[in-house]
């Protein structure tokens, strides 16, 4: 996904429309210093027109560019005006995603749960930051669905550690497995209170999760987001991956 700040266009304008009043200059005191801003201008205009398709403006900057390289300034004046219409135009065919300030941190995140989470627990990165970054965009449902997909490999670095067998892909004989394999583990009271937890979140959050007609809305994938950021971290302390 294209990351793009809407300011920078806002800057692009206004930078175009002073320098266009210098090159304007019908004294012609401010001509060159007009075009010299230009140049300068010009390269970002050029680059950011081209990440987002903006291809009329991509173009016509470009060929600003070649006038100013060879001295031929008789056209662009006007070319200038011109640009900042192109670029106006070519934005209105562009749609944006608005991240809100405070869910930035959450979108540019790598390890929105922390480097030993990410140290411990490697397969789970990606769908981890995917969770965050879909909290970020209000894609709740998804952001639940990524998480679940987290626990389980903190579910099946559990079960290594325990030294437990091949156990039925699901919820349940996971939790079953934990709970007959920690009696008597020298750390028992932790792996009985994250099978405690596991418990938990299987039937509140992660059963429904798998059925179409259940969504989620945006504080109750918020109060998941923090549980399971909580359970993942207590657990990267003893268990890992490796």
């Amino acid at each position: 996904m294209l990351l793009a700040y809407a300011g920078i266009y806002t800057y692009f304008t206004e930078r175009l429309t002073a320098i266009s009043l210098l090159i304007h200059d019908l004294s012609g005191a401010q001509r060159g210093a007009g075009y010299d801003k230009l140049r300068e201008l010009l390269p970002a205009i050029i680059f950011n027109c081209q990440s987002l398709g903006c291809t009329s403006a991509q173009t016509h900057g470009e060929r600003i560019s070649e006038w100013l390289k060879s001295n031929e300034f008789d056209g662009v004046p006007s070319a200038v005006d011109e640009l900042i219409l192109r670029m106006t135009d070519d934005l209105k065919n562009r749609w944006f995603l608005y991240v809100q300030p405070d869910f930035v941190s959450l979108y540019e995140n790598k390890e929105p749960f922390g480097g030993r989470v990410a140290g411990q627990f490697p397969s789970a990165i990606v769908d981890i930051e995917e969770a965050a970054k879909c909290l970020a965009l209000n894609r709740s449902t998804a952001c639940v669905f990524h998480l679940m997909r987290a626990i389980e490999v903190g579910i099946k670095a559990i079960l290594r550690v325990l030294k437990i067998g091949a156990v039925y892909s699901n919820w349940g004989a996971y939790i079953a497995a934990i709970n007959a394999a920690i009696k008597g583990h020298t750390d028992e009271a932790f792996f009985r209170e994250i099978a405690g937890d596991l418990q938990a979140i299987k039937i509140a959050w992660r059963n429904p999760s798998m059925h179409v007609e259940r969504t989620y809305t945006t504080d109750q994938a918020h109060d998941i987001y923090r549980a399971v950021r909580t359970f993942i971290q207590t657990l990267a302390e003893r268990v890992g991956e490796k």
